[in-house]
């Protein structure tokens, strides 16, 4: 089951790529012909992008997608297109992670999709493997995830305070460090020195 679970996720990738297209678009693919003419696609879902190309109009011919900067690339509504595309931030973190890891989540998926044999996954690969589409699907929703490895959510900051006692002659006699949250219940009578950290 957890090699089930292993190739599902790979699949789920892929269809986050296509929903993530089609709400880029809006539903109208920006699509042009060799002598540059618009022909968009009318498409509420990715299964008629597919159609269109498998069978339908678009089928026969180049085509080319019209990008937001106003280039084009060639198009047949394939997945490496799809992860090429990068419709989400194009920050340095998601360009070297596309860089770095599409070909292999490619190989990986197809491999899934079109192999009748499949390499027993261990409960830990099925988990990383989970964890990682998992912060890819989050970060094509235009959100980072705590705690993640591909594309982590700033750390949390909080005021700190490093607190301590000291004795005749400079010694230092306790030690104590707190959160701010916790110096409201703080009540240890001394005579403490303390230093805020700011971060």
């Amino acid at each position: 089951m957890f090699t089930v679970a292993d190739n599902l996720a790979w699949l789920l990738l892929e269809q986050a790529l296509r929903e993530r297209f089609i709400a880029f678009y809006d539903g109208i693919i920006p699509l042009v012909n060799n002598n540059g003419e618009e022909h968009p696609l009318i498409a509420p879902n990715f299964d008629v992008v597919a159609e269109a190309f498998r069978r339908g109009d678009y089928r026969r011919g180049s085509w080319s997608l019209q990008i937001s900067s106003g280039d084009t690339m060639k198009f047949r509504a394939s997945l490496s297109q799809l992860q090429r595309l990068g419709t989400t931030g194009t920050s340095p973190r998601w360009s070297r992670n596309k860089t770095l890891f599409d070909p292999i989540f490619l190989n990986r998926r197809n491999s899934v999709a079109h192999s009748y044999c499949h390499l027993l996954v261990s409960f830990d690969d099925s988990a990383c493997t989970i964890r990682e589409i998992a912060e890819i699907i989050n970060r094509l929703g235009g959100h980072y995830t705590p705690g993640g490895r591909l594309y982590p959510a700033p750390l949390k900051r909080e005021i700190f305070i490093l607190g301590w006692i000291e004795e005749v002659g400079k010694r230092i006699k306790y030690n104590l460090s707190l959160s701010f949250s916790q110096l409201t219940t703080f009540d240890e009578p001394a005579d403490w020195q303390c230093i805020i950290i700011w971060p």
